[in-house]
C-alpha cells in the first residue's frame, strides 16, 4: 500500500512540474527581455515565496488526501466486515454492490452476486410480497423491513433475514441492511412445533415428531428420545429416527456409550471425532458418526428420567443453537414422558379397580341429583344388566317389594346425608333376579344441600345363597356333633367295658398261672416254663389294653391350660428311666427354663413317649446321648428330643405317627407302635405339629411346636 502511494505522489510531483515549466516558457514570450536589477530582485522574491507557498499548499493537499485514502480504506474494511450484509440496488431490483458479509451469508461469491437480481434469491412463495415491499421503498423514498427466506446453496436449509431497506435521495439505488435471523426462526419455529404438537399425531406420537423435527431442524442424521429404565443402567427408546425413516424402539446398555455420559448432565457435546470417544460404542461406528450432541430429561423432583441424543456424520458447526433448542425440548419432552407415565399409572389403576370390581361384583355409581344423571362403572352396568341413566330407570328395575325401602332410604340420605345402606333385589332386562347390597354418601353443596350421592352395589346373590346353605349345614352340623358326642360317649364307656371284660379274664388266667406254677411246676421244667409264657403274655395284654385306653383318653380328654415347665418335666421322665435300669450309661443333656402353656398330664405323656423311645432306641450305645432344647423353625420357637441311638430310613418317616405301624427294623425294640401316634395327638390337640429327622445309624431328632399365646 505505501509503494503504491509513493509512485502515485511522483508521477504526480512530475505531471505538476511539466506544467509549470509550460507555462513559465509562455510568460517569457510575453515579458520584454530586459529587467531593472531592482525589478528581477523583487520579481525573483516574489517568485520563491509564491513556489515556497505552493510547495506547503501542495503538502497539504497530499496529507488531506493521505486522510481520505485512509478513511475510506477504514470504511471499506467496517463496510466489507460488518455483522450484517449490504447490498445496493437499482430501480430493477439488481445488485450493484454488496458486502463480503452480505457474500458470506448466502454463501455466493461476490462477483457472482454483482448483477444479480435479489429477489431470484427470495424462495418462490415469498417473491411477490418482496417485489411490492422493495417497490413502495423506492415510491416512497423512505425507510422499510421486511422478513423473508432467502435460498441458499442446495441441500441447505433457507436463509431467514430481516431487511432494513432505504431509497437514496435520487430515488435511483436502494440500500439494504440484510441480518441473519436463522436462529430465532428455528427456535420461534420450534416453539410453534410445540405448541401445536401436543400428543402427537393420529399416526405418530409427540415423541416420534419430536425426534423427526429435531433431526430436519439441526440438520443431523440420526435422533433418539430414551426412557431411563430403574436400574439406571440401561434405557429404552421412545423414539428412533435415522436417516429419514423411524425405526424400531430397542433398549439398551448406557455403558460406553456418549448416552451413559448425558445422564446427570444438562447438556452433553461432542462436535466432532464423538467415535473415537467411544470406540466400543457399535451403533456410532455403523452411523459413522462424527459429531453428538445430547440433554438429560428431568422430572419435576429433579431425577433423571430419560434423554434425548443427536449425531451427525458432519462436525457440529453451531453448538450454542443445537444446545439451546435442546434445552428448550427438554423441559417438554420431561413434562410429556412424565404424563405419559401417569397415564399409565391411571389406566393401570383403573384396570386394576375394573379387575377388583369384577372379581368382587362391586360396581361404582354416582348419581346427580340435580340433573337426575347416573353414571356407573362398567362392572355396575353389568350387574343390573344395562346402562342406567335416571333415578326412574334405577328404580324400574327394583324389585317391587323393595322399592320402598329403597326410596325410603335415599331420602334419608338426601334430607340428612343419612349414610346409605341398603339391601334390595333387581329384576335385570333378561328377568334374572339378583341381590344387591348398596352403600353410598352425600355429597353436599356449599349450602350443605345434597347435589349427588356416590357409592358401590355389590351383586350378593351368591353371597346370600351361600349363607342360607350354611345356615343349613350349620344346623346339620350342630345335629351330627350332637349324635357324635353321644357315639362318643357311647365309645368311651364301650372301651371301659371291653377292658374291664378283657382285663377280668386275664386277670383269671394270670392267678391259675401262678397257682399252677406252685403246684406242678416243681415236678416239670417244661410247664414251668409254658406257664412263665403264658403268665407274661397275659401282663403285655395288660399293658396293652392301658395303653389303648390312653390313647382313647388323650382324644377326648379335656384340654387344662397352664403353665408348665417342660425342663423339670423332661428331668423327672429321665429320672424314672435311670431308675428302671440303673446299670446303663447314658448322658442327659437337657435345656434349663423352657416353659409351655398346656395340659401338663397330655405333656408328660407326650415327655415320657419322646425320651423313652430316645432311651430305647440307644440302648445298644454303650455311651448314650439324649438331649432335650429348644431352637427356632420357620420364625417359631420349636422343642425338639434328640438320641444318638439306631436312627431309621426317612423313606419311611410317613409310618412313624401311624398307630400300630413299626418302622424296619424296630421289632427288635420292645413296643406296641403306638407311642408316637399319642404324641402327634398330644400335639394336635394344641395346635402344632411333630415331625422327625434321621439317618440310619446317626440317631434321631423329633422336634414338635406347640400354640403360641
Amino acid at each position: 500500500m505505501g509503494n503504491n502511494k509513493e509512485k502515485r505522489d511522483a508521477t504526480e510531483a512530475a505531471e505538476l512540474r511539466s506544467q509549470a515549466e509550460a507555462r513559465l516558457e509562455g510568460k517569457r514570450g510575453k515579458t520584454p527581455s530586459t529587467l531593472a536589477k531592482a525589478d528581477a530582485q523583487r520579481l525573483f522574491h516574489e517568485l520563491d515565496v509564491h513556489r515556497i507557498e505552493l510547495v506547503m499548499q501542495n503538502a497539504e493537499l497530499r496529507r488531506a488526501r493521505d486522510d481520505a485514502e485512509t478513511a475510506l480504506e477504514k470504511y471499506a474494511d467496517l463496510y466489507d466486515f460488518a455483522p450484517v450484509g449490504y447490498f445496493t440496488l437499482d430501480r430493477t431490483g439488481v445488485i450493484r454492490g454488496v458486502n463480503l458479509t452480505g457474500a458470506s451469508l448466502l454463501g455466493i461469491e461476490r462477483s457472482r452476486l454483482i448483477g444479480r437480481r435479489l429477489d431470484s434469491l427470495v424462495m418462490p412463495e415469498s417473491r411477490p410480497a418482496f417485489s411490492t415491499f422493495i417497490g413502495s421503498v423506492f415510491e416512497s423514498r423512505g425507510k422499510g423491513a421486511f422478513e423473508v427466506a432467502l435460498s441458499k446453496e442446495k441441500g441447505k436449509r433457507p436463509l431467514h433475514v430481516q431487511i432494513e431497506a432505504t431509497a437514496t435521495m435520487s430515488g435511483q439505488e436502494c440500500r439494504i441492511a440484510l441480518v441473519d435471523i436463522t436462529e430465532r426462526k428455528q427456535l420461534e419455529e420450534l416453539q410453534a412445533f410445540m405448541a401445536r404438537t401436543y400428543i402427537g399425531t393420529s399416526e405418530l406420537t409427540f415423541f416420534q415428531e419430536l425426534a423427526r423435527y429435531l433431526a430436519m431442524s439441526l440438520g443431523m442424521n440420526f435422533v433418539c428420545i430414551d426412557r431411563l429404565e430403574g436400574d439406571g443402567l440401561n434405557a429404552t427408546t421412545l423414539a428412533v429416527w435415522c436417516d429419514g425413516h423411524f425405526e424400531d424402539n430397542v433398549t439398551y446398555a448406557l455403558k460406553d456409550t456418549p448416552c451413559g455420559d448425558v445422564v446427570g448432565k444438562t447438556v452433553c457435546c461432542f462436535p466432532a471425532s464423538v467415535s473415537q470417544f467411544f470406540p466400543h460404542d457399535q451403533v456410532l461406528r455403523d452411523l459413522r458418526a462424527e459429531s453428538y450432541i445430547g440433554v438429560t430429561l428431568w422430572s419435576h423432583t429433579g431425577q433423571p428420567i430419560g434423554l434425548i441424543a443427536v449425531i451427525g456424520r458432519k462436525q457440529l458447526t453451531n453448538t450454542l443453537l443445537a444446545e439451546s433448542m435442546l434445552k428448550l425440548v427438554a423441559v417438554r419432552a420431561a413434562g410429556e414422558l412424565e404424563r405419559l407415565d401417569a397415564e399409565a399409572k391411571i389406566r393401570k389403576s383403573e384396570r386394576q379397580l375394573a379387575e377388583a370390581q369384577s372379581i368382587t361384583h362391586i360396581g361404582s355409581w354416582e348419581w346427580d341429583a340435580l340433573a337426575d344423571e347416573i353414571t356407573g362403572s362398567n362392572e355396575f352396568n353389568r350387574i343390573f344388566g344395562q346402562s342406567l341413566s335416571s333415578y326412574d330407570s334405577f328404580m324400574e328395575l327394583v324389585h317391587p317389594d323393595d322399592r320402598e325401602a329403597v326410596n325410603k332410604a335415599v331420602q334419608e340420605t338426601l334430607a340428612h346425608q343419612a349414610a346409605y345402606n341398603v339391601h334390595y333385589r333387581i329384576i335385570r332386562p333378561d328377568g334374572i333376579t339378583r341381590v344387591i347390597h348398596a352403600q353410598g354418601a352425600a355429597i353436599t353443596d356449599g349450602a350443605g344441600k345434597t347435589v349427588r350421592m356416590t357409592g358401590t352395589a355389590k351383586d350378593v346373590t351368591e353371597q346370600r345363597e351361600m349363607e342360607k346353605k350354611l345356615e343349613i349345614m350349620h344346623s346339620e352340623l350342630a345335629s351330627h356333633a350332637s349324635e357324635l358326642e353321644a357315639a362318643n360317649i357311647e365309645l368311651e364307656a364301650f372301651n371301659h367295658m371291653v377292658a374291664h371284660d378283657l382285663r377280668t379274664p386275664l386277670a383269671n388266667i394270670n392267678g391259675f398261672c401262678q397257682v399252677v406254677q406252685k403246684s406242678c411246676a416243681e415236678h416239670n421244667e417244661k410247664c414251668k416254663i409254658y406257664i412263665r409264657e403264658i403268665y407274661e403274655s397275659t401282663l403285655r395284654m395288660d399293658r396293652l389294653i392301658g395303653t389303648l385306653l390312653r390313647f382313647s383318653h388323650v382324644k377326648h380328654e379335656e384340654l387344662r391350660h397352664e403353665k408348665v415347665d417342660l425342663s423339670k418335666m423332661a428331668m423327672e421322665a429321665a429320672r424314672e428311666l435311670k431308675v428302671s435300669n440303673p446299670e446303663r450309661r447314658v448322658t442327659f443333656r437337657f435345656a434349663e427354663g423352657m416353659l409351655a402353656n398346656g395340659d401338663a398330664g397330655l405333656f408328660r405323656i407326650l415327655l415320657d413317649n419322646l425320651i423313652g423311645n430316645a432311651w430305647k432306641y440307644s440302648s445298644r450305645k454303650e455311651e448314650a446321648i439324649i438331649e432335650f432344647g429348644m431352637t427356632e423353625f420357620d420364625g417359631k420357637p420349636t422343642y425338639f428330643v434328640r438320641d444318638n441311638g439306631v436312627g431309621f430310613d426317612m423313606a419311611y418317616a410317613e409310618k412313624l405317627f401311624i398307630p400300630f405301624q413299626r418302622l424296619p427294623g424296630s421289632h427288635e425294640f420292645k413296643g406296641h407302635g403306638i407311642g408316637l401316634a399319642t404324641v402327634q395327638r398330644i400335639i394336635s390337640r394344641h395346635d402344632g405339629r411333630v415331625w422327625a429327622e434321621s439317618q440310619p445309624g446317626k440317631g434321631a431328632t423329633f422336634y414338635f411346636t406347640l400354640a403360641v399365646d
